[in-house]
């Protein structure tokens, strides 16, 4: 109930405060200002997990979670004291019935981010769930051979650390060369590489983190392009619901992609195999690979019935 609560807290901030931020910035500086505001989440992941485990080193476990829970108390007082006055400029045409999102996905555009937004989720929040038992994992078969770089709990902070440089990276090179095309192309490596992480656990320490840097700075290499893209291609009126539909569809694949991950592991095998692990990483990489085809598919369709309303 209580991670209930947490996760509800989270949603209830995250994408409103994007909103919020959209409403006040327009033009070129939008998307560098979306891609500041999404990186700013992985910065936030990466220093929970370096304070969670150095406070639970020092103290007990439980302080770790008192010192999280600090962090949203202050947000709230940043939001009260510096959030604009000022409100933003109303838009006009909006009439769709709340709650209803059927008109985001005839924005063939926007709704082409929303599923893209959805596989890269799914790669991006089983990633950050399994990461640390799979450094843990890969640190104690090679125990005797050689010692941690360092604890699990500080790699995958190191790791997480890389994550918003390549998120704002991204998006510039995406502004730069084409949002889809480039999207697309990070997709389909991050993919390829999440074929091989998990089977590099045996492999030496440094190249198994080198490997799963890599492997997440091509996750996060899209995360902003997506979220921008998303703000470019919706219509004015209809942003808050976009962002809405972008926002639980997004989460949604982020909550059960943990699961999946840790349901493939048990059955190919357990925490204890190789194999196992390799093929739960794989199962993040298909997910992430499976939006190209999605977002072909959609198109196709959108195109035929074009045609036959056209006709």
């Amino acid at each position: 109930m209580l991670q209930g609560l947490a996760g509800a807290g989270l949603a209830g901030t995250y994408m409103p405060g994007l909103k919020i931020l959209s409403d006040h910035i327009e033009g070129p500086r939008q998307s560098r200002w979306v891609a500041v505001y999404t990186s700013t989440f992985g910065l936030g992941a990466a220093l929970s997990l370096w304070m969670a485990g150095a406070i639970a080193a020092m103290a007990e476990w439980r302080w770790a979670f008192v010192a999280a829970g600090i962090g949203p108390a202050v947000a709230g007082l940043l939001v009260f004291v510096r959030l604009p006055r000022r409100q933003p400029r109303p838009t006009a045409g909006n009439t769709a019935p709340l709650l209803d999102f059927r008109s985001v996905f005839r924005n063939r555009a926007a709704a082409g981010y929303i599923l893209a937004y959805a596989a890269h989720c799914w790669e991006l929040f089983g990633f950050r769930s399994w990461i640390v038992a799979f450094f843990a994992f890969a640190g104690a078969i090679r125990v005797t051979a050689e010692p941690m770089l360092a604890s699990a709990a500080t790699l995958a902070a190191a790791l997480n650390l890389m994550g918003p440089a390549a998120s704002i990276l991204g998006n510039e090179i995406a502004v730069r060369f084409g949002r889809a095309r480039v999207v697309l192309a990070i997709m389909s490596l991050s993919a390829a590489l999440a074929c091989l992480v998990g089977f590099s656990a045996s492999l030496p320490g440094a190249f198994v983190f080198a490997l799963a840097s890599v492997y997440f700075l091509a996750i996060m290499g899209d995360s902003a392009a997506l979220t921008a893209g998303l703000l470019a291609s919706a219509e004015p009126q209809q942003r808050g619901a976009a962002m809405a539909v972008h926002s639980f569809l997004g989460f949604g694949a982020a909550f059960v992609a943990p699961v999946v991950f840790g349901a493939v592991l048990d059955f190919a095998g357990g925490n204890r195999s190789v194999f196992a692990w390799g093929v739960a990483f794989a199962s993040l990489g298909i997910g992430c690979a499976l939006a190209p085809v999605t977002l072909t598919m959609y198109r196709r369709t959108e195109r035929r019935r074009d045609h036959r309303d056209a006709r």
